[in-house]
């Protein structure tokens, strides 16, 4: 009974993976998504095309998912220091830290970042496809 439950579970994660590959096609080639065209091949083989045509139609891009996406430096660089759009507790609330709460290095010793890659997992070279 085991074998079989197995078989289910497997056939379900592969048929949930290859939804979410046509869903994607889908996007980049019926519905426009510029993010969904680079994990098609065509955008593997030449992304800075994307890259042009996402900046052609502005700073930022709607996504398939309700998101955005944007090729804007400034716009990331706002973005990712912004206090604004870090972590929220589940009431919302942002929590408050201070700086050296925030990048407290001390206790994550043994974690830290080397050179053989980051928190002991090697260091990943090439693209996946």
């Amino acid at each position: 009974m085991t074998t079989v439950s197995q078989v289910r579970s497997a056939a379900s994660f592969a048929g949930g993976l290859y939804k979410e590959r046509w869903d994607r096609w889908y996007a980049a080639r019926f519905r426009g998504d510029q993010l969904a065209r680079l994990s098609t091949r065509e955008g593997r083989r030449d992304p800075y095309a994307v890259y042009e045509a996402m900046r052609a139609i502005g700073p930022m891009v709607p996504t398939r998912l309700g998101n955005w996406a944007t090729t804007s430096y400034a716009i990331c660089n706002q973005v990712l220091r912004s206090r604004q759009f870090g972590v929220r507790e589940e009431s919302g609330v942002s929590p408050v830290r201070s700086p050296q709460e925030e990048f407290d290095l001390s206790s994550s010793a043994s974690t830290s970042p080397t050179t053989r890659g980051c928190g002991g997992w090697p260091h990943r070279r090439s693209v996946p496809r």
